[in-house]
């Protein structure tokens, strides 16, 4: 097969420097990953096979039946969760923020209060890890740039901060739910 390609395919004007293996189309260095037999393909073809990967691996993981059905499973998300909320509260310590706030509280009530909206602050940080994995399991992986990763890193950390608690909670009463149903049997 003989292939004369004078530029990028996806961006114009500039240098190809390879050739896509799936689809023929001329890539610059910009464009170009590889495979997993280590050829060198577009990215167009690269998400197509990752997105087909996500396919199977999905389906592997519901035969299996989902994630965090057993205690392994949460003990690296776990240990992840611990740490970010012990580094946060010991900044915060550190910082005497929360002497300052609860200096401000006018009776018992508004400490109580303030100490329940720690500890749901705390429950909210450990559960970020948990939510990362949810969505990494969800959302099919792409080939991107250093920003685009950096990017959606920081868009699953802050997606996880409000939505973590909900899926830990979920998956934590499925646990309890699972494990009692096996010692009942």
């Amino acid at each position: 097969m003989s292939v004369k390609v004078n530029g990028c395919y996806y961006h114009e004007g500039k240098a190809a420097v390879a050739v896509c293996a799936q689809c023929g189309v001329g890539i610059c260095r910009q464009c170009a990953v590889k495979d997993n037999k280590g050829r060198v393909i577009c990215v167009s073809c690269g998400n197509k096979n990752l997105k087909e990967e996500h396919k199977k691996y999905r389906q592997m993981q519901k035969q299996q039946g989902a994630r965090f059905k057993d205690k392994k499973e949460f003990m690296k998300p776990g240990i992840i969760g611990l740490l970010i909320v012990f580094v946060t509260f010991a900044y915060v310590f550190y910082e005497g923020v929360i002497f300052q706030e609860i200096g401000r509280c006018r009776n018992i009530i508004e400490v109580f209060f303030f100490i329940i909206a720690m500890i749901l602050f705390a429950y909210m940080l450990f559960s970020i890890p948990f939510a990362i994995i949810l969505m990494e399991d969800i959302i099919p992986p792409k080939y991107a740039t250093i920003m685009d990763i950096i990017g959606k890193w920081l868009f699953r950390v802050f997606v996880s901060l409000f939505l973590g608690w909900i899926v830990f909670t979920f998956y934590w009463v499925r646990y309890v739910i699972l494990n009692t149903k096996k010692t009942k049997e």
